[in-house]
């Protein structure tokens, strides 16, 4: 249970708030019109913070994902050097001695925290203090060949940042509200170095069949997201015109990669103003949902 107890420990506000929500609509007299719609609601609070506890438990601490016995085949016949890159919090290296016994480690951390840092990531690294050195994720200070093993755990922070979205975008503020967050994850995305490390597998992934495979899943799984956010504006009564939810999704998400690529190269504001673009498209659903674009 110790994934799970670390996952309560880091997220505790998201679950004390959900068993909140939960308790209070089910205790709380109401009108016997909202009985039903306040015990719907409280049923699909309790339902959330369960699952959400139950899925970290089966992740963490059943499926074997962290114990690593799964990377053992993958690996060269002999590692005597390995690098680990994590952004924010390391939660693998204390495992890695058990499949890498004879190897020497050295542990990076890309996270700037001089940016937006979540919450959960700050308690993290409160409670358990960095170890890992600091550095740049365009500047690693690993020369060519030094290490027979370097491990980005992107897979993970991937997951991480997905269920971040899909938090942002199940709230009900109006969709130009969220698209602006959007915007705001971009840069702390950016800072954090995940942005970095995923077009980098990306462009490895043009010359490599297992890496191309890793990433389509990783990728998909935002558009998927985005997919889904379009199927209940729909649903709201949105017209989405010509265009099916999956193709709203991908109009949703190619601009932030195509923008991504281009701000990783440092393309000037003058030349090509990727954030200002983005967050046009936020002012544009404004009018379009608003009507006059005044917000009343």
């Amino acid at each position: 249970m110790r994934g799970a107890r670390q996952v309560l420990a880091f997220n505790w506000p998201k679950v004390l708030s959900g068993v909140l929500v939960a308790a209070t609509a089910s205790v709380l007299p109401v009108p016997r019109a909202l009985r039903l719609p306040a015990r719907t609601g409280a049923a699909a609070a309790a339902w959330f913070t369960v699952a959400s506890v139950a899925v970290s438990w089966w992740v963490y601490d059943l499926s074997g994902l962290y114990r690593w016995t799964w990377l053992r085949p993958a690996l060269p016949t002999r590692v005597r050097r390995h690098v680990l890159v994590t952004a924010g919090f390391d939660e693998v290296s204390p495992t890695l001695p058990a499949v890498l016994p004879e190897s020497a480690g050295v542990v990076l951390d890309v996270l700037d925290p001089r940016g937006p840092v979540e919450a959960s990531i700050r308690r993290a690294r409160r409670r358990y203090p960095a170890r890992a050195v600091p550095v740049r994720p365009e500047a690693l200070p690993v020369a060519t060949g030094a290490a027979d093993l370097v491990l980005a755990v992107l897979a993970a922070e991937n997951a991480r940042l997905l269920e971040r979205q899909a938090e942002m975008y199940d709230a009900p503020d109006p969709l130009w509200v969220r698209w602006d967050r959007a915007c705001e994850f971009l840069d702390a995305d950016l800072q954090s170095g995940y942005v970095r490390i995923l077009h980098e597998m990306i462009a490895a992934g043009w010359s490599d069949a297992e890496v191309a495979s890793n990433v389509r899943e990783m990728i998909g799984g935002w558009f998927v997201l985005l997919a889904d956010v379009a199927r209940r504006e729909q649903a709201r009564g949105t017209d989405l015109g010509p265009f099916t939810p999956a193709e709203v999704g991908a109009l949703m998400g190619l601009p932030f990669i195509g923008a991504e690529s281009l701000l990783l190269l440092d393309v000037p504001d003058d030349v090509l103003p990727s954030r200002a673009a983005l967050r046009k498209v936020g002012a544009l659903l404004r009018r379009i949902t608003d009507g006059d674009g005044s917000g009343a």
